[in-house]
C-alpha cells in the first residue's frame, strides 16, 4: 500500500511491464483524501495498454478497484490525474500482480476494442468479489484514521498559533514594560542631578 501527495495540475504514472508469453493479472484499489467531500477530492484513473490505447477509466471519482488481464507484453500504464483540479489531493493505492493463470474469478479482459465505459461496467461489477470489499473495509478505515489525523494536527496548530499570539503579545507587554521603566529611571535620575546641581548654586550664593 502506497501513500503519496497528488498535486494539483499534475498526473502521476506508475509503469507495469509485461513480458512475452506472461498472462498477469493487475488488480487494485485507491482512493483520495476525504472521501466524504467527494467533490473536492474527485481525480480521473486511466489504464493504458502497450499501445497507448485506453483499456479502463474511471473518471471524476475519490476511490474506485480495477481489475485487469494483462495478455499482450509491453508496457502498462496506470495514470492518476489530478490535471482539472486546483487543490492537492493525497493518494492512497493498493495494488496486486498476480498470474491470470491462477485466477478463477472472471476478471475485465486486455481487449483494445473494449474501452471506456464499457470496461468501467465490468470494473463496477466485480466490486461483488468479497476480497475486494474487504479491501474497501481497510481504506474506509485508514480513511478514518487519517481524517482523525489530520483533525489532530489542526487542533495542535490552531493551539500552537494561540501559544505564539500570547507570547508575543507578552513580548510587546514587556517591551513596552521595560521603555517605561528606564524612561521613569532616566527622569528620576535626571531630576536628582538637577536637585543637586541647584542646592550647590544656592550655597554659593549664600557663601
Amino acid at each position: 500500500m502506497l501513500s503519496m501527495d497528488l498535486p494539483a495540475k499534475s498526473d502521476e504514472v506508475f509503469l507495469q511491464d509485461v513480458a512475452e508469453g506472461e498472462k498477469l493479472q493487475f488488480r487494485g484499489a485507491y482512493f483520495t483524501g476525504n472521501t466524504q467531500n467527494s467533490d473536492k477530492a474527485q481525480i480521473d484513473f486511466f489504464i493504458l495498454n502497450p499501445d497507448r490505447k485506453v483499456i479502463f477509466n474511471r473518471r471524476k471519482q475519490a476511490e474506485g478497484i480495477f481489475s485487469i488481464n494483462a495478455t499482450k507484453p509491453g508496457q502498462y500504464s496506470f495514470i492518476f490525474s489530478n490535471l482539472k483540479s486546483r487543490m492537492d489531493k493525497q493518494l492512497t493505492i493498493a495494488f496486486q500482480v498476480s498470474n491470470m493463470e491462477a485466477a478463477s474469478e472472471p476478471v475485465v479482459e486486455d481487449n483494445t476494442g473494449l474501452e471506456g465505459q464499457g470496461n468501467q461496467a465490468l470494473g463496477d461489477d466485480y466490486l461483488r468479489d468479497e476480497e475486494v470489499h474487504q479491501l474497501m473495509r481497510t481504506f474506509q478505515q485508514l480513511q478514518v484514521e487519517l481524517v482523525s489525523m489530520q483533525s489532530e494536527q489542526r487542533i495542535a496548530l490552531v493551539r500552537q498559533d494561540m501559544h505564539n499570539g500570547h507570547v508575543d503579545l507578552n513580548n510587546r507587554y514587556s517591551w513596552w514594560t521595560a521603555l517605561i521603566e528606564g524612561a521613569l529611571f532616566a527622569g528620576f535620575a535626571g531630576f536628582q542631578v538637577w536637585y543637586i546641581m541647584n542646592m550647590l548654586e544656592n550655597k554659593r550664593l549664600l557663601l
